[in-house]
């Protein structure tokens, strides 16, 4: 499949894009079940053992935190900085290949096992990744839908 990062990338070259990814563990969305059908707040369950999101969950226990934390990781490949040595383990963890949830406009949780985890290199597929440990459904606007010819017809509901 093909995602918008990787078209602004080919497009505009990997120096001269940012892609910032999200993750999270479990929590409320707002999706829709189908294309085109009316979105929803939904429920995502906790993610699968051994996922991206899975392991960003449970990283803080193994550092003895013992309470779950939103995360911020920057990957910084072209920077070299002596003084995060002793994270260089940590680093090559992003250079796994592993499942990442992947929620958007559609969204089902009755196919979490089967279609909704991706396979994902963290450190090649993004610049910077935000984790969200439990994640609060947005609160849509509601705009009322214009009749202006020139708007896309799926403005603003996708309908």
């Amino acid at each position: 499949m093909i995602n918008l990062g990787q078209l602004v990338r080919q497009k505009r070259g990997v120096d001269n894009t940012v892609l910032i990814g999200f993750s999270t563990y479990s929590g409320t969305v707002i999706a829709a079940k189908e294309w085109g059908k009316k979105m929803e707040t939904m429920n995502v369950p906790p993610a699968i053992e051994g996922s991206w999101d899975s392991i960003l969950h449970n990283i803080d226990y193994k550092l003895n935190n013992k309470k779950q934390i939103d995360k911020m990781i920057i990957f910084s490949k072209n920077i070299e900085r002596p003084d995060m040595e002793s994270l260089d383990d940590i680093s090559k963890e992003y250079d796994k290949n592993r499942g990442q949830r992947a929620i958007g406009v559609v969204y089902n949780s009755v196919f979490e096992r089967y279609g909704n985890y991706v396979p994902t290199i963290l450190s090649s597929r993004y610049d910077a990744l935000l984790f969200i440990d439990n994640t609060t459904a947005l609160s849509p606007l509601h705009i009322e839908p214009s009749e202006d010819k020139d708007l896309p017809e799926t403005y603003p509901t996708g309908e």
